[in-house]
């Protein structure tokens, strides 16, 4: 029974191993395969970012959520709401970042950018709240520090002060 055992959990090994690799000679994406990029927004999932951070450490932690979204979906419907969350998660990826960071897909509206630096933080916050998703009718309220809990608090500050913020 043990060999059967063994012989199985060697088969899964060796099939997982061989789609990932054929994954990365066909060029397919293998983050998409393994659930490490939200298909939506195309930002890092809360799972790679957990993985991330057992290696990294970053100096700066950016947390944005999007202003009134509930209330933009229930009005709009999903279809319209996730375009929307498509077009922010392209402007979050096209955001300039000299330093090594990570950009993650926290919830529903929220995300939340690592970086390994903390000279760059206020000029992303201001990319944040004045950048082109204008277009979309979606505002950010953001918060930022040196770990996601500081961030999140941050981030309620920014709400408490009326929304469309960021606070440092």
């Amino acid at each position: 029974m043990l060999t059967k055992i063994s012989n199985f959990l060697q088969t899964v090994i060796y099939v997982n191993a061989f789609t990932i690799s054929e994954c990365i000679k066909t060029d397919q994406n293998y983050k998409d395969i393994l659930g490490f990029r939200d298909p939506l927004t195309k930002l890092a999932t809360r799972r790679y970012m957990e993985i991330w951070l057992m290696h990294k450490k970053p100096l700066s932690v950016i947390f944005i959520d999007l202003d009134n979204f509930k209330d933009f979906n229930t009005k709009y419907t999903h279809i319209i709401a996730d375009n929307t969350l498509r077009k922010v998660g392209e402007f979050i990826n096209a955001i300039k970042i000299t330093s090594n960071n990570l950009r993650v897909r926290f919830g529903g509206d929220e995300a939340v950018l690592f970086i390994e630096s903390d000279t760059e933080t206020e000029s992303i916050c201001r990319q944040l709240k004045y950048g082109s998703y204008k277009a979309t009718g979606i505002t950010f309220s953001i918060g930022s520090g040196s770990t996601i809990s500081e961030a999140n608090s941050n981030l309620f500050k920014s709400k408490a002060a009326g929304k469309n913020w960021y606070t440092l």
